[in-house]
């Protein structure tokens, strides 16, 4: 129920909580804005632990590994570890992950990212013309930082020596990042993504999303 003004007020103190404090954030998910739930251990109610539902996917016929990756990058919803298992998903997936391995050079993958995030749209004209067109989806952008933020996020867990990661299909690439950035360039790298999905949330362009998303990181 807090407004957006207050919710900026509170960035400060979520990035610079006092000593020995728990502070506590609860309503829906839709109502927090992409920079406080970036700044938080996102718990939802009423889900169940990975290992259960990795083991329900395996006995609908999925395999062990990719159960245990849908599993773990599910927050517990059954649901979306499903839809994760899709072969439209596990696509995506493979191409957003073979951007984000090239993010270590100096050549950005323009071109890779935006035909990645660009779908094929219909529309009619006013004359009754049916054309195909092709755009940059928010929905792809979207989904890309989603994955972008995902890795970053056990990027800065291997920093902090934690060893469980959720992406257990991209160790290279994670030891890669882990390597070539630093622990304030990683989190610079999770606030460009941050501000990115906060930027289409407000509707902005998503070409020049994506163009914005690969000048910023380092």
């Amino acid at each position: 129920t807090m407004s957006e003004a207050a919710q900026d007020v509170l960035l400060k103190t979520l990035e610079e909580p006092p000593k020995d404090t728990l502070l506590l954030l609860t309503g829906t998910e839709s109502g927090f804005r992409p920079t406080i739930l970036s700044r938080c251990m996102v718990l939802r109610e009423k889900t169940e632990p990975w290992e259960t539902i990795a083991e329900r996917l395996i006995g609908n016929g999925a395999d062990r590994e990719k159960a245990v990756l849908a599993a773990k990058l599910s927050d517990g919803v059954y649901g979306r570890a499903n839809a994760f298992l899709s072969e439209e998903s596990l696509a995506f997936r493979k191409e957003a992950l073979a951007c984000i391995r090239q993010l270590k050079g100096k050549a950005r993958p323009y071109a890779a990212l935006t035909a990645l995030c660009t779908d094929t749209v219909t529309e009619e004209s006013e004359d009754g013309t049916v054309k195909k067109t092709k755009k940059v989806s928010a929905a792809s952008v979207d989904a890309f930082l989603d994955i972008l933020l995902s890795v970053l996020a056990d990027v800065l867990r291997k920093k902090s020596g934690v060893s469980d990661v959720r992406n257990t299909d991209c160790r290279e690439i994670e030891t890669i990042l882990d390597s070539t950035f630093t622990i304030s360039q990683i989190q610079g790298m999770i606030q460009v993504a941050v501000d990115a999905k906060e930027m289409l949330f407000y509707k902005a362009n998503p070409g020049q999303t994506v163009d914005w998303i690969l000048a910023k990181l380092p």
